[in-house]
């Protein structure tokens, strides 16, 4: 089972009535300002989630403080560029900065004729609805009671975002491809031959590599060894190895088969053979 990954990314991108927006791309240091009634776009984002990502969650975080204690802001996320905007989160009344964490998870099924939402089912954030194109995060500042209206400031302002990578393919296991190199030697009783024996890995590459086993079956009395027995190999891969052969030293004069077999370890239902031969003369 996939398991959940988080990404916090700040806006690289503003617009609107507010001064110094860009100071709420990083914490500390300057803040963006806005007047009574002003707003501002926050966009740039950056979020590259794969098309197959589940999104399960969304944060959006505001560090925010005003010059009064009626100073507000009203802060709404939009997944389609600022078409339309989900419902505001109001935060502020301190004049110290605080940061305050709203779960914008549901946002975008929210409806502006319903005062509870949700709103329209199944409208929910997706990765493109994440993207520079899509995500927008509106801030307008207000004045709630009495007294001279305040200067809303905004010091951050990140959207983290909780997602699920699709599980991965499953693995399909191959019988392994067996080759012989060369296929037919010429030798004579007692002399040793080397063939080269190629093992190639059919499994899917969602496979992890395999470990490969070899074996000869060679006349009676014949000598067949492999120096390196064993083959580590990744999917659509090959490994290779030699094959020593040698017969009696008082072998009847013709030709002899021999079968090598390369049996997948790790997938014990899955092997390849191959055929050569050795022609004694």
């Amino acid at each position: 089972m996939a398991s959940a990954d988080t990404l916090l990314h700040a806006p690289s991108a503003c617009s609107g009535q507010w001064s110094g927006c860009p100071g709420a791309f990083s914490d500390g240091g300057t803040a963006a300002t806005g007047l009574k009634d002003t707003s501002a776009l926050f966009g740039g984002y950056g979020f590259s989630l794969s098309t197959g990502d589940r999104v399960d969650r969304v944060v959006l975080r505001a560090d925010f403080s005003a010059s009064g204690t009626n100073g507000y802001a009203d802060i709404q996320v939009s997944g389609d560029g600022g078409a339309t905007y989900g419902p505001p989160h109001r935060v502020g009344g301190n004049t110290g900065e605080q940061t305050y964490l709203m779960d914008v998870t549901g946002d975008l099924a929210w409806s502006p004729g319903s005062l509870a939402g949700p709103g329209v089912a199944g409208n929910t954030w997706t990765p493109e609805s994440l993207s520079d194109s899509r995500l927008r995060v509106k801030a307008t500042c207000v004045k709630v009671g009495p007294g001279k209206p305040s200067t809303c400031r905004l010091d951050y302002l990140p959207v983290e975002v909780t997602f699920t990578p699709p599980p991965p393919p499953p693995c399909t296991r191959s019988n392994p491809m067996v080759s012989v190199s060369p296929p037919a030697q010429n030798g004579t009783s007692g002399l040793t031959l080397a063939y080269r024996v190629t093992v190639t890995n059919q499994d899917s590459g969602d496979c992890n590599a395999s470990l490969f086993m070899l074996t000869s079956t060679v006349p009676a009395g014949w000598n067949g060894y492999f120096p390196q027995d064993l083959l580590a190999i990744s999917p659509a891969s090959s490994g290779s190895t030699d094959l020593l052969l040698t017969p009696p030293g008082n072998t009847t004069l013709g030709d002899y088969g021999f079968i090598v077999t390369a049996a997948n370890l790790n997938a014990t239902l899955y092997s390849g053979t191959a055929n050569a031969t050795y022609h004694v003369f």
